[in-house]
């Protein structure tokens, strides 16, 4: 279409007819999507980059590859800070498959996971009799990661007895097992990592700023998917066909409609949530296309304000079951028939309740 000012909007449009309870044809409805926001990525500059199982063309993240490598082959503590689903155990692997340590072990522990007493012996490991239920010597992460990389996950979450014997080890190399007085020698490279501020935890006075600056040698800080929105139709290509390479017949793709909704859906997930997206409307969808409403309902409810807009009154159509019949209207393309179908309800109820919930169509 084109503005008032002569600019050229991209758009996607949806038509649909309008039939009476009896199924006769009495109108039609025509949708708009505005799809400026598709179009204006810039597809075209930078450069795709597969980097140890990342994909990104965001500068940004490019950097953050590059600083992966240019740390790898120290043996420094790294500090990785950023939202959930950024993709954190995936560059603690990065280092780890790029340092001297490759060839021994990497493991990572979950510090939320268990309560402070089971977590020291999880990390430290214990000796026969230590506790209730210790009926043999055990050994500890520290112990089993020998050489190698830990993986602290969720490092926030620890307690201020196990944040005083983590610092030990920092600054000693050495840890004792529970329940036991031998000091034992430690050569591990730590990775921690967190969705929380630490330095707010600091000020809260819930973890020591010591551990901190131990911890924080090199920091990373990965974008969350709402930052690097151009990494979104390569992903989404990613997950769509990485599975599919042994599949006849030609490779599937998301409609228009479908990723200016993938576009516009904020992502509290980050990269795991759109990959489960994906994961899911590949289910849900049998043809080459895959069409919006085989998206999950919250990610098209964010991008269905052009529907809405066009077929509802805002003072009245709020709520689940507002949101409930008009889902079921916008994947029936406004068929009342095939919607009512959907519902489990007469034409004559769905129109009743239509009218009730004030919307239009």
């Amino acid at each position: 279409m084109r503005a008032r000012d002569g600019a050229v909007v991209p758009i996607a449009a949806s038509t649909a007819i309008l039939k009476d309870e009896d199924g006769a044809p009495i109108g039609g409805i025509c949708s708009f999507r505005d799809l400026r926001e598709l179009h204006s990525l810039p597809l075209s500059q930078g450069q795709v980059r597969d980097f140890q199982g990342m994909v990104s063309k965001n500068p940004r993240m490019h950097e953050i590859f590059d600083l992966v490598e240019t740390i790898a082959e120290s043996d420094a503590n790294v500090l990785i800070e950023g939202e959930s689903g950024t993709g954190k155990e995936l560059v603690a692997r990065a280092i780890h498959r790029l340092s001297s340590r490759m060839t021994k072990p990497f493991l990572g522990v979950n510090c939320a996971s268990l309560n402070e007493n089971l977590m020291e012996s999880e990390l430290f490991g214990h000796v026969r009799g230590a506790f209730t239920g210790a009926v043999k010597d055990r050994m500890g992460r520290f112990e089993m990661a020998e050489g190698g990389t830990l993986f602290l996950d969720e490092i926030s979450e620890i307690g201020p007895h196990l944040q005083a014997k983590l610092l030990r080890v920092i600054q000693e190399r050495e840890y004792n097992r529970v329940g036991e007085t031998r000091a034992r020698k430690t050569d591990v490279r730590i990775i921690a990592a967190t969705n929380r501020c630490l330095k707010d935890r600091i000020a809260g006075g819930s973890f020591r700023d010591d551990l901190y600056y131990r911890l924080n040698v090199v920091s990373i800080n990965p974008l969350p998917l709402r930052e690097r929105k151009e990494d979104i139709l390569i992903l989404v290509g990613h997950f769509l066909n990485r599975t599919e390479e042994h599949r006849s017949g030609p490779r599937r793709s998301f409609s228009p409609l479908a990723m200016q909704a993938l576009l516009e859906y904020p992502w509290p997930g980050n990269v795991r949530e759109l990959e489960n997206a994906v994961e899911r409307a590949k289910i849900c969808s049998r043809g080459e296309l895959i069409e919006e409403s085989a998206l999950p309902m919250e990610i098209r409810r964010r991008g269905a304000a052009g529907y809405r807009g066009a077929g509802l009154s805002a003072e009245k159509a709020k709520g689940p079951e507002a949101d409930r019949v008009t889902d079921a209207l916008v994947r029936c393309r406004w068929n009342r028939k095939e919607a009512a179908a959907q519902l489990g309800v007469s034409r004559v109820t769905l129109w009743r309740r239509m009218k009730e919930l004030g919307i239009k169509g």
